[in-house]
């Protein structure tokens, strides 16, 4: 977030023994983004000045990442969601508007399945809850393996992360200097095995949101999608307005990959704006 005009103040939050840190810019009603994997909270650098003309925005590092604590376990989604809801209120809010991306998006999907309380209403980037598998996210295993991928990426996150441009469509949005700084993240101590802890409890976060589908989403919600996404493919939409009280507001990203917010912020940040108010 280098360069804007106000720059973000630094913050932390203790829920259930845990630190959650976080930046935010600001005022007003309270708005928290999510990032995924293999990112931090400097992924919604080029969106949150906008959103903080009307907002108090606040981006979470997940557990596992950035400044936030990074613990041997409670990566599976139940765990993680109740984390985000106590922050809620450890922030003095009972309730907030969301955006998530990727991991941070699932984690809003278990949020509005079992705590609609603290979700007003809430944009999902690129995550889908109600076709979660190996079959349709084939990228998942090799982040699954136990101690390897971690080894692998202690030592050579520097060299791996430039497959980030990979999932990307357009690949002029990411940087160099943005390559360089997601690697510095991911060499942090504990991040690599951390981050790929969510992966290793995948099996056990499926389960958790098979038993979470009976009921049906009733907060309302917008999802973004990059049309050209190859990690997550648009398919994986198919049948999920039957998981709502009302069909959520669907919006594809044409000659957009995976990095939806960074490879279209001026886009993204205007269809998040009308949308959250």
């Amino acid at each position: 977030m280098r360069g804007d005009a106000t720059p973000p103040r630094r913050g932390h939050v203790r829920v259930r023994g845990i630190r959650l840190s976080y930046v935010e810019m600001g005022e007003g009603p309270p708005l928290i983004l999510l990032h995924g994997f293999p990112q931090s909270s400097r992924c919604w650098r080029r969106v949150m000045p906008g959103l903080a003309e009307h907002h108090r925005a606040i981006a979470f590092d997940l557990k596992g990442y950035g400044e936030s604590d990074k613990p041997e376990g409670g990566y599976d989604l139940g765990t993680l969601c109740r984390e985000m809801r106590d922050a809620v209120r450890a922030l003095g809010y009972e309730r907030a508007s969301w955006v998530g991306h990727d991991w941070g998006g699932l984690i809003l999907w278990g949020l509005a399945l079992c705590y609609p309380e603290v979700v007003d209403r809430f944009v999902v980037v690129n995550a889908a809850f109600h076709r979660l598998s190996l079959l349709h996210a084939w990228h998942i295993l090799p982040l699954s393996l136990p101690g390897v991928t971690p080894w692998v990426l202690e030592r050579a996150g520097a060299l791996l992360m430039p497959l980030m441009w990979r999932y990307a469509y357009n690949r002029r949005a990411l940087t160099l200097e943005d390559i360089v700084e997601y690697a510095i993240e991911l060499n942090r101590p504990g991040v690599a095995r951390a981050s790929t802890a969510y992966y290793r409890s995948l099996w056990r976060s499926a389960l958790q949101l098979r038993l979470w589908l009976p009921r049906k989403v009733a907060r309302p919600c917008m999802i973004l999608w990059g049309a050209h996404d190859p990690a997550l493919p648009v398919s994986l939409l198919r049948g999920i307005e039957r998981h709502f009280t009302v069909p959520p507001r669907i919006e594809l990203l044409p000659r957009t990959g995976h990095w939806v917010v960074e490879e279209q912020p001026e886009r993204s940040l205007a269809l998040m704006r009308e949308f959250l108010g």
